[in-house]
């Protein structure tokens, strides 16, 4: 998880959350179905590392920050809480599948199978604007803050006189 949050949160201020959320959901993905088949001790370490860069760092420090860059300040705390309950709830679905699968290698397949909820987010999830604020993309920022306010009938922004306050 450290190795992870070091090199994917420096890739995330580089390259953008969403991109390192997206490729890290499909990593683990396949990491945590994969890692069930390895019979051999250090290879099975080997994946199991990738997999927590992947996983802990990858999937969820950089979706928790996406998380907080994309919500109004009036409801960081609620998303926030919202958050950190769902990964409390799968800590709890992991156990109850651990009571109920005795088998290592299943178990390993349901575990990782549940990154699959992860991977709708490549096609519903905006960038942060914040980030892309930035970075200077500053037309694409104000796209999705406008589409937020839209989804959210909070009205909308002059794009135009946003962009403007930029320069």
């Amino acid at each position: 998880v450290f190795t992870g949050a070091v090199v994917l949160g420096g890739l995330a201020d580089k390259v953008g959350r969403k991109k390192i959320f997206c490729i890290s959901a499909v990593a683990q993905l396949i990491l945590g179905v994969v890692v069930a088949f390895i019979p051999e001790f250090w290879s099975f370490l080997v994946v199991r590392f990738a997999y927590g860069i992947f996983g802990s760092a990858g999937s969820y420090i950089t979706g928790f920050v996406l998380t907080m860059e994309i919500v109004g300040a009036s409801k960081r705390t609620a998303c926030g809480v919202a958050f950190q309950a769902a990964f409390a709830v799968g800590i709890m679905l992991v156990a109850g599948w651990g009571a109920l699968i005795k088998d290592r290698m299943w178990l390993q397949v349901i575990y990782g199978l549940h990154a699959l909820i992860l991977i709708p987010h490549i096609w519903v999830m905006d960038e942060s604007p914040r980030w892309l604020w930035s970075q200077g993309r500053t037309k694409e920022a104000a796209t999705i803050v406008q589409k937020a306010l839209k989804m959210n009938n909070k009205g909308s922004i002059e794009t135009s006189q946003f962009l403007s306050r930029s320069k």
